[in-house]
């Protein structure tokens, strides 16, 4: 019943000339003392730094020295990320599809790297990718990072329920209970999530369905195994209909229910 999303990966951009951004990074990062080094950080898929239309918008960085202290945020990469930095070790987060419009977002004062990015009230879950590792920088030096972007959140490819009595006017169908919110270490947060989606009723009057080519729906991987629930609303009220799955609804996978 699961489908594997086709994980996708995009390139912020080609790598940027050294001479052409060293003076705005550096301007950028005047409140480091001592930054004579330059961290490079880009993504890229398989094929290299090429751009995928796939990856959710907009991608930001998140910079921790060695004692896990944030030392800069980078809100929207649009191209390669050039992060001026003291020598050290670093942890680099990046998260795709997070904005301050539809989620709660770390400023650089309070950010850690077990920050929750949940959702704000009366928003949709949308596609989140995200990515981390550890770096070393030498003094005086310059360094590349790539990080390879995975989808943190799972799908719904396509629902259809047939042989729907005729008084039927509504059917819905509900997954939980999930996860509420992401982590940017890559654990999860809450426990009591849930998703519900709409169906539409098909020309011949008794099959109900949806596809994800109406319109994607995301939500975040179920609390060990999910209980599945069909309702039917009629003129007689709403009867529910529930199943437990047999496996866990993972991020990265899609699910489908016929």
């Amino acid at each position: 019943m699961k489908k594997t999303f086709v994980i996708s990966v995009a390139a912020i951009c080609g790598m940027m000339t050294l001479c052409s951004c060293r003076g705005d990074v550096m301007n950028d990062y005047e409140q480091e003392a001592g930054a004579t080094s330059l961290l490079h950080v880009f993504t890229r898929s398989g094929d290299g730094p090429t751009v995928d239309e796939n990856v959710p918008t907009p991608v930001s960085l998140y910079v921790f020295n060695a004692s896990g202290r944030c030392v800069k945020i980078l809100p929207d990469v649009t191209q390669n990320a050039l992060v001026a930095v003291q020598g050290g070790t670093y942890g680099v987060y990046a998260l795709a599809g997070a904005d301050a419009a539809h989620y709660d977002l770390p400023s650089e004062d309070d950010a850690s790297t077990t920050s929750v990015i949940s959702l704000k009230a009366e928003k949709t879950q949308g596609d989140l990718m995200a990515s981390h590792e550890s770096v070393t920088v030498a003094d005086a030096a310059e360094k590349n990072l790539t990080l390879t972007l995975t989808r943190v959140v799972s799908g719904i490819k396509q629902i259809t329920i047939k042989k729907v009595p005729e008084a039927v006017t509504a059917v819905s169908v509900s997954v939980d209970p999930l996860y509420q919110a992401f982590r940017l270490d890559g654990t999860y947060s809450g426990t009591g999530g849930s998703c519900s989606v709409a169906l539409t009723e098909e020309a011949d009057g008794t099959t109900w369905s949806y596809s994800e080519e109406s319109g994607s729906v995301f939500l975040m991987p179920s609390d060990g195994m999910p209980t599945i629930t069909v309702s039917f609303t009629s003129a007689d009220g709403t009867t529910r209909y529930s199943y437990t799955a047999a496996k866990q609804l993972e991020a990265n996978h899609k699910l489908t229910i016929d």
